[in-house]
């Protein structure tokens, strides 16, 4: 009545198989739209596994636009002193949604501002296949890039992944 689009079935969306596709194409249905909010956690690895690190105050905000399987998050951490407890250190940031199980499938992030990150206050991020998180990496090298220190740090970051 009011003139949207409005998809009456779970699954259903707008078809696209009318028009010429690439090889490898799995899907030409538009089925998902969503725009939302969600509160980062601050991830460090405690030497077997990720874990949610506590932060004594912190300011947490992250904004996401899901289109079909594509998000894409922007957010921010702010008021941050990392946990003693992880070695005052930061290495991942959780994601609002899971991402694609698939080979190869990784997002990429960056931070577009901080402080306390071990290479100059930016750094990447990537996302590893069918988790809801992100992880930093130094440049051309293996291990995290780690944010860490005392209080005042702040991250502002964006990243664009695959959902399953």
């Amino acid at each position: 009545a009011d003139g949207n689009l409005v998809i009456g079935t779970s699954g259903h969306g707008i078809d696209f198989s009318a028009n010429s596709h690439a090889g490898g194409m799995t899907s030409e249905l538009l089925d998902h739209y969503e725009e939302g909010t969600y509160a980062p956690e601050g991830l460090s690895w405690n030497g077997s596994s990720w874990v949610n690190v506590t932060f004594d105050a912190i300011t947490r905000y992250g904004r996401y636009t899901r289109v079909g399987k594509i998000c894409h998050v922007v957010g921010y951490l702010t008021g941050v002193h990392v946990n003693s407890s992880f070695d005052n250190t930061l290495a991942g940031v959780s994601l609002p949604f899971t991402s694609i199980n698939a080979t190869g499938s990784y997002g990429v992030g960056y931070t577009t501002h901080s402080t306390g990150f071990v290479s100059d206050g930016y750094t990447t991020f990537f996302t590893q296949p069918n988790t809801a998180n992100m992880y930093s990496m130094k440049e051309n090298e293996t291990n995290y890039n780690t944010w860490s220190g005392s209080s005042g740090l702040y991250m502002m970051f964006n990243v664009t992944y695959i959902l399953e």
